[in-house]
């Protein structure tokens, strides 16, 4: 019987290890996760009536020469509202910036942190070479080193070296980033206008 006991009491030991490394092990990855997250947009949720709102939102911009227009994005399952100038496209949906895009490069811009004022603090840049898909997160302040990969091979000089050719390069970057900020800035106030 005290054979038993010893036996059970090892297993049940072993078990509650596991369970506990499990739990850890979840957690530190969810913690991750929702630092580094994919997102569409994470600048607040003020955007949330422009669903409802997108053609007034469309018709005041076209007063000060913006084209703007709004669809449903079936890749993100989300409503875009979409201004294009001659070579940048900036998506915004219900939380804010989207994504951003210089033409003529084939990657992206997503902006990934975003203070409570709407300035961008972090960008993750997606850079697609036809061969190679990276994906980094950059502090906008600090653009020529990266924060964190997510994807690619790459060593770190050259990944940096693909998101300027792929991408854009630092200045085009922040350039593109403070006009959606005030791109946003615009759209918030428009939907101000409606709720008063």
């Amino acid at each position: 019987m005290k054979k038993f006991f010893k036996s059970s009491w090892k297993i049940y030991t072993i078990l509650a290890c596991i369970f506990t490394t499990l739990v850890i092990v979840i957690w530190l990855v969810m913690s991750y996760l929702s630092q580094y997250r994919y997102s569409y947009g994470v600048s607040g949720g003020y955007l949330k009536t422009l669903e409802n709102n997108h053609e007034l939102v469309i018709k005041d911009l076209s007063q000060d020469k913006i084209n703007a227009s709004y669809f449903y994005d079936e890749d993100t399952s989300y409503d875009l509202l979409k201004i294009e100038e001659k070579k940048v496209e900036y998506f915004f949906n219900h939380n804010g910036i989207a994504q951003i895009y210089i033409k003529g490069k084939t990657g992206h811009i997503e902006i990934e942190k975003m203070s409570d004022s709407g300035k961008v603090e972090k960008v993750m840049l997606t850079a697609f070479s036809g061969i190679d898909t990276a994906k980094a997160s950059y502090n906008i302040n600090q653009l020529s080193k990266a924060r964190a990969y997510f994807w690619g091979d790459l060593p770190p000089k050259e990944l940096d070296k693909m998101m300027k050719d792929y991408v854009g390069t630092n200045d085009e970057i922040r350039t593109v980033v403070l006009r959606a900020e005030q791109y946003q800035k615009d759209i918030k106030n428009i939907l101000k206008s409606v709720e008063e």
